[in-house]
């Protein structure tokens, strides 16, 4: 090929070239949904592997151990914690989940905080599902409410630093964590 030569293509090189040019498109498209798909199946293999775990158990815990061993692996966000209510002695705990290690951070427990989280946990504002941060905020974070008994016992929270990193795909996986931790607790 001469890029100073005279020479212009066919109608029909122009429309052979067109063709490649959507075969290749469609391969880079299929290749994209299949590394979706594979992704979606891991996840979805990690959560219920998640499931059969805190199935096994009733203590509260070994289920907040076996949601901090998994967590990490479907969702590699930087802060992940779980606020639980008390309604009897109306105080909230929280637990940071440190999934690096696998492990449950867990604050003493605190009367209702004069915030946000509080007041929607007493009051069961936070059934209709998850929430997201918006992006003016220096963190973005999703929180789905953990509902046992038609009331919301408490809130799991993650958050990260990088913008738009949550999918519509996590936050249907997140609900369905949110499930799953609820039936445990």
């Amino acid at each position: 090929f001469d890029p100073e030569s005279d020479r212009t293509f066919t109608d029909a090189e122009v429309e052979l070239l067109g063709r490649f040019a959507q075969l290749a498109s469609l391969a880079i498209d299929n290749a994209r949904l299949f590394t979706q798909t594979q992704e979606q199946a891991r996840r979805l293999a990690l959560l219920s592997q998640m499931g059969e775990g805190l199935s096994r158990t009733t203590d509260l815990q070994e289920s907040l151990d076996v949601t901090a061993a998994k967590i990490n692996l479907i969702f590699p966000w930087d802060q992940i914690q779980i606020t639980l209510y008390d309604d009897l002695h109306d105080r909230v705990t929280v637990y940071a989940l440190e999934c690096q290690a696998g492990e449950v951070r867990q604050d003493a427990g605190q009367p209702l905080p004069e915030s946000d989280t509080g007041p929607a946990l007493a009051e069961d504002e936070l059934a209709d599902g998850f929430t997201a941060q918006s992006e003016n905020d220096p963190c973005f974070g999703m929180s789905v409410p953990l509902q046992a008994g038609g009331q919301t016992i408490g809130i799991l929270e993650m958050a990260c630093e990088r913008p738009h990193a949550f999918t519509d795909d996590d936050s249907n996986i997140l609900l369905l964590m949110a499930s799953l931790l609820s039936s445990a607790i």
